[in-house]
């Protein structure tokens, strides 16, 4: 819940300034606005010397009935206990990489118990997993071994005696076919799932031929629960298109099929107006494909004031092109991109799921959510594209 005290600023499509709202002490401020308007949740840091930060969530389109959450942690903090986890010597190993929900090292020396402190952001409950993969000097995989059911708990230290090492890592294929045109390379990542959380990543990436690649990953077979595959093609722009799949079937060494026809199109070009007398300052989309499917957008900007740094979030329907910073009521006016301020982009989301209905479905029960991967099902798929130049991801 965001903090008493914070302010919520209520405008309409155009920007202009509607009425301000200070959040009570349920968290909480309502306002009738004309349909379409967009509310942004103002939250301010401060440091010794004064203002020093400053985040603003804005959401866009809203209707009447809309119940919005802004701030609010997904997995707000908590201690969960320690864990010392025990690796096994393996012969010929030149170095082993140790893989948890909240910390992952690559070592070369395991005599000693590896302590690991878990919290609520990264394990949703008092059990979690361990991985640990041992290599050669040449860095090839020589064997797995993991744990799972790891209870934790906060009065003792969990001792983690992990099994000895088995066998080296099996070979998983994937098989794309339809990639659009203009279209000459492709990238994949792969994560081994436990409890909905990834343990262990890796990729490979080919160029395409007639639409087509096949690929491979290695991986660390009987560990996951679940595997979760992003194949992604890069355009010219800078703009990336992808796919995120997760299903609980966990393959062996059977080829996994990956068609790319339902891929979202391009975003060619992100511009950015500053402020003027006349206007607010403004950020344009221009695509070079219908992004109509797209659940939402979702644009991050940051700008620097005088003596204040501004994130500004906002999330808008897939209907929009441009984005309008909210005009401030004057007790904030320090936090207005002026004509002078330098508007940057860090993120650029557009967002399909098949577990999101539409824009309305979005706006009232995942902003600030449906980039979270630990609140996605076990089977699901998303479609997304960023950029240009490469900005935005889901997480």
């Amino acid at each position: 819940m965001p903090a008493q005290g914070s302010t919520v600023v209520f405008n309409e499509p155009t920007g202009a300034l509607i009425r301000t709202v200070e959040l009570g002490p349920d968290g909480s401020a309502t306002a009738v606005v004309p349909e379409g308007s967009m509310a942004t949740l103002v939250t301010l840091y401060l440091d010794p010397n004064g203002l020093d930060y400053a985040r603003l969530e804005t959401v866009t389109g809203l209707r009447a009935g809309d119940d919005i959450r802004l701030g609010e942690e997904a997995n707000p903090y908590q201690y969960l206990g320690d864990a010392d986890i025990n690796i096994p010597v393996l012969a010929g190993a030149a170095r082993y990489e140790i893989h948890t929900a909240c910390y992952g090292k690559s070592l070369e020396d395991v005599s000693a118990p590896i302590r690991v402190s878990y919290d609520s952001v990264c394990v949703p409950a008092q059990t979690t997993s361990a991985l640990a993969v041992a290599f050669d000097g040449a860095d090839n995989v020589l064997g797995h071994t993991g744990a799972t059911s790891i209870a934790l708990s906060t009065e003792t230290t969990a001792t983690v005696n992990l099994p000895l090492f088995g066998s080296a890592f099996e070979q998983l294929t994937f098989e794309v076919s339809n990639a659009p045109l203009g279209a000459s390379e492709i990238s994949l990542v792969t994560a081994e799932l436990r409890d909905g959380f990834g343990y262990y990543y890796d990729g490979d990436g080919s160029d395409l031929t007639n639409g087509a690649a096949t690929l491979g990953v290695p991986r660390p077979a009987g560990f996951a629960d679940a595997i979760e595959y992003r194949p992604c093609i890069t355009y010219a722009s800078g703009s990336a298109s992808c796919l995120l799949i997760r299903e609980s079937r966990v393959p062996a060494t059977e080829s996994v099929p990956i068609d790319l026809a339902p891929i979202l199109g391009e975003v060619a070009a992100l511009t950015f107006a500053p402020a003027t007398e006349d206007t607010f300052a403004a950020a344009t989309i221009t695509t070079s494909a219908d992004l109509g499917a797209a659940d939402a957008f979702v644009l991050a900007l940051e700008w620097n004031g005088p003596d204040v740094e501004v994130d500004w979030f906002v999330t808008a329907s897939s209907a929009a092109r441009d984005f309008v910073v909210p005009d401030l009521p004057a007790h904030l006016s320090n936090i207005r991109p002026n004509e002078m301020a330098v508007l940057d982009t860090n993120e650029f989301v557009a967002i399909e799921s098949d577990f999101i209905v539409d824009y309305d479905d979005y706006r009232n029960n995942w902003v600030g959510r449906a980039l979270e991967s630990e609140n996605w099902p076990s089977d699901m798929a998303i479609r997304f594209v960023t950029g240009p130049s490469g900005f935005g991801n889901l997480y």
